[in-house]
């Protein structure tokens, strides 16, 4: 029994051998993190240095001063992810790096700053903004991915389709306001037109703000030149000290270019900078400020229309919010066709009884002899079309079962919601056919109107400030229409608007007696046309109360007439309007003439008939007769009717 003992193995040590296998799985997940973090890093830098090719486009670019930052961040992220040695949390060292980090809000922490945490800066420990260094670099990376990005890009797009797709119109009663208005529009069609305000509404999305630049001649014709400024150009706003909602100065800093017709090459200026006064700041504006000069004649108006949080001088880009799951949602259809393409390498199984050598004979049958010491043409080719595939018993050959394997696609619909929810827009507008259906295709679902509502008044705010800007450089000019019509002492205002019963905001009618202020409109179409048949429907519904004679019992024939027009869409409606029911002819009042009664609704038809009584009589009670004051007075409408008939014989 000793000896028996004493060749048995000892017993191993569970608890131990536990701990073991614990460790190393902890320091293999450890690994496995540090490399899934090192690749998602990776992949942030290379964006960022594709969104860095971005800084700027056309003949103003963003001086290198201002990228300056952003390059220092590429090089010594860079210079971390080829160091395995060194991990992203641990803070760099300038020794280390080589390459100092010296933009405000910025840390060594290469992992924070390329994930945007540290891009913030600090105002009277109240409140934090993103540092105008970091915001840059998000519209950089907001851009770039509204090119690469399927998502991002429709979001973007069908917000602006559904805001300017049917046109805007900005107008005065006043003759002479609304031509000075025409010009403007005509004159400045590349940005204001209706393809230049839908390529503004899509900077919204990406940029997250627009800056117009305003070239005014005061001094002759009165007429007034747009144009934008880059959103990555201007650099600082400054604000009223006691009012910070008021800007007074926007800093810009670009790099101007010229084409040299001579050489035919585009040479490069040095970096300018200045200074622009704020469309409505009315102080004092000095020649220079910190010996920069002042664009005393050029005002800037600053439209945020992206994300921000009260008090921030510049909006975060609406996409910037979407980004990440945007990624996620990419990375997940990638790894979806990786695998499926991986799983397609292999077509069929075969599986046989015949042992080792039966699997040698198929493999000798069945593999190419095409490679790299064999020659050109394959001598044993794959089957064609239609081969017969001939075995003995225990021989099966099947379809190699792919299905369920790899992930499915449909899955990344949460991915895809999350992106719709940032853009305001229901999922069925990126691709989720699942859920869509005749309601979803011809309706538009009440919160997403009101966000596109909600983004026209904003519009509508925007349009107004620079009608009112144009007008009022008219009347100041010499040879301004405004100035010559006499009109200079007049105010400019918004028309009067009242709200309807469902919500909608209407211009009152101007009245011919109170013309004392240039009154401005600006009217966007109804964003949704509806059911055109059921629109129809109602119309006639509201015309004849339903009756089945035709008789205009509801609202007056000449308003229903025109609102049919409108919902046709017929072209002059309104002048064949008035020569269809003219002015001096048409009457609308209805107490003068009366109408014959509505044909009344036909009763129902029992399908198995009446009982009779005996002798075959109807048991249903005598029809009731008119009264004989009721029967004088059709008698006399029908005299009447009668005798216009014979009137233009």
């Amino acid at each position: 029994m000793w000896a028996l003992a004493r060749l048995r193995p000892p017993s191993p040590d569970i608890a131990q051998e536990n701990r073991f296998l614990k460790d190393a799985l902890a320091k293999l997940l450890e690994e496995k993190l540090a490399e899934l973090a090192r690749q998602d890093a990776a992949e942030r830098l290379a964006e960022l240095i594709e969104a860095r090719q971005m800084a700027g486009s056309g003949p103003w670019r963003v001086p290198q001063s201002v990228v300056q930052e952003t390059d220092n961040l590429i090089l010594a992220a860079s210079a971390v992810l080829q160091r395995p040695g060194l991990k992203l949390h641990e803070a760099l060292k300038l020794s280390e790096v080589g390459t100092p980090i010296t933009a405000p809000g910025a840390t060594g922490d290469i992992e924070l700053a390329l994930q945007n945490v540290e891009w913030r800066r600090e105002i009277n420990l109240s409140w934090l903004e993103f540092s105008r260094w970091g915001i840059q670099q998000i519209i950089l990376i907001s851009r770039l991915h509204y090119i690469k990005n399927p998502w991002i890009q429709r979001a973007i797009n069908v917000s602006a389709q559904y805001i300017f797709g049917r046109g805007v119109e900005v107008m005065s009663e006043d003759d002479t306001a609304n031509e000075v208005l025409k010009e403007f529009f005509e004159a400045n069609r590349r940005v204001l037109g209706q393809a230049g305000l839908s390529e503004l509404q899509k900077r919204l999305g990406y940029d997250g703000q627009i800056f117009f630049a305003f070239f005014p001649d005061e001094a002759n014709a009165g007429t007034t030149t747009v144009r934008t400024i880059d959103a990555t150009e201007i650099f600082e706003i400054i604000t009223d000290p006691d009012d910070t909602d008021q800007p007074q100065f926007y800093h810009r800093k670009w790099t101007a270019s010229s084409f040299n017709l001579q050489t035919g090459e585009t040479v490069r200026k040095a970096d300018q900078e200045a200074y622009y006064p704020a469309l409505s700041y009315e102080g004092n504006i000095p020649d220079s400020i910190g010996g920069k000069p002042v664009m005393k004649t050029t005002r800037v108006l600053h439209f945020k229309g992206g994300t921000g949080v009260s008090k921030w001088h510049f909006d975060c880009p609406k996409a910037y919010a979407a980004l990440d799951w945007a990624k996620a949602g990419r990375r997940w259809l990638e790894a979806c066709a990786s695998v499926r393409q991986a799983l397609s390498q292999i077509a069929m199984t075969l599986t046989t009884k015949g042992g080792q050598q039966a699997l040698e004979g198929a493999k000798q049958q069945l593999q190419t002899t095409v490679g790299p010491t064999s020659n050109l043409w394959d001598q044993n080719p794959p089957a064609v079309t239609g081969s017969t595939f001939a075995s003995g018993p225990g021989t099966t050959l099947a379809a190699f079962n792919t299905k369920g394997a790899g992930g499915d696609p449909s899955d990344v619909g949460e991915y895809r919601s999350m992106v719709a929810a940032v853009f305001e827009i229901p999922p069925t507008f990126l691709g989720d056919l699942e859920t869509a259906n005749l309601a979803t295709a011809t309706t538009l679902d009440r919160p997403t109107e009101l966000a596109m509502l909600e983004k026209q008044e904003r519009w509508r705010e925007v349009l107004l400030t620079i009608a009112t800007y144009v007008l009022r450089v008219s009347m100041g000019a010499a040879s301004g229409k405004l100035r010559e019509a006499d009109k200079g002492k007049l105010r400019i205002v918004e028309c009067a608007r009242r709200r309807l019963a469902n919500g909608r905001w209407v211009y009152e009618s101007k009245k011919p007696k109170q013309q004392k202020d240039l009154e401005l409109k600006v009217i966007f179409p109804a964003i949704r046309e509806g059911d055109m048949p059921a629109n129809v429907k109602a119309i006639a519904e509201a015309m004849t109360l339903d009756n089945k004679g035709g008789q205009i019992v509801g609202i007056d024939e000449k308003t229903g007439v025109g609102l049919l027009y409108e919902q046709l869409g017929v072209e002059n409606a309104g002048d064949i309007l008035e020569d269809q029911y003219p002015d001096g002819e048409y009457d609308p009042d209805r107490t003068k003439e009366p109408l014959p009664a509505p044909i009344p609704t036909a009763p129902p038809i029992d399908p198995g008939g009446k009982p009779q009584l005996p002798g075959g009589k109807d048991p249903s009670p005598p029809l009731a007769t008119s009264p004989p004051q009721k029967t004088k007075e059709a008698a006399l409408r029908l005299i009447s009717a009668l005798s216009k008939l014979k009137k233009p014989a």
